[in-house]
């Protein structure tokens, strides 16, 4: 393999299509749905165009995803001898997945949370998984409370725009919307989860929602492994 085959690019974050238009702040979006103001004319003339707004689907409005969109887990499910010194994760093929529901654009520092992050969690800190019903699409789990010094690890939610990013293979001068496009297959986004995994302990790792619209609905996915050493 050569040196320009094997170069990587990292981006922060990645939108396309109506998505890449959203402008309202994080705090006005309420994480609900964002809203793009769209123009329409026809045959050019100004006498026949309109405007109205376009109001996208958000993180209240998704109940899942193809699992097919995961191209891979770290560690694999059902692991036995995980290296506890590294960060669980999980990549889509789809480099723009985990922002692609946002409802709010980047900050003033060009950080952007995406709608779902990677938790890791014991069997002691889940109480039992509740099956799905009528009113809830996906299966639901509650997060046991503990004394302060012993409370689950959670991503700080000030910090959840740096626990994703896009990675490019590749060295060319192809600009990042050119790569996706061209060659979407070059592109993974990726979701790290800050926690260590201690020896022989068996852990659940999910994607949760990061916005409360989003955990209301419940569109989370089980991804279990063991990590021992």
């Amino acid at each position: 393999m050569s040196d320009s085959e094997a170069a990587l690019r990292f981006y922060p974050w990645v939108r396309r299509g109506a998505a890449a238009q959203v402008t309202t702040a994080d705090a006005a979006a309420g994480g609900t749905r964002a809203a793009v103001p769209i123009a329409v004319r026809f045959n050019d003339d100004p006498a026949l165009e309109g405007a109205t707004t376009l109001t996208l689907v958000g993180p209240g409005d998704v109940t899942g995803f193809d699992a097919r969109s995961i191209s891979r887990r770290s560690p694999p499910d059902r692991t036995l001898d995980a290296e506890p010194n590294y960060f669980p994760a999980v990549e889509f093929d789809q480099a723009d997945l985990p922002w692609r529901y946002t409802p709010r654009a980047e900050d003033a520092t060009g950080r952007l949370r995406p709608w779902l992050c990677l938790a890791a969690f014991t069997e002691a800190e889940l109480g039992p998984f509740e099956p799905t019903t009528t009113s809830r699409a996906l299966e639901a789990v509650t997060v046991v409370a503990g004394p302060p010094e012993k409370r689950t690890p959670m991503p700080p939610p000030d910090q959840l725009w740096a626990w994703a990013h896009v990675q490019v293979s590749g060295d060319d001068d192809l600009a990042l919307a050119d790569v996706l496009t061209r060659q979407p297959s070059r592109c993974l986004a990726r979701l790290l989860c800050p926690r260590r995994l201690a020896p022989r302990t068996k852990y659940h790792v999910l994607l949760i929602p990061t916005f409360e619209v989003g955990r209301q609905v419940g569109p989370q996915r089980q991804l279990r492994l063991s990590a021992r050493r």
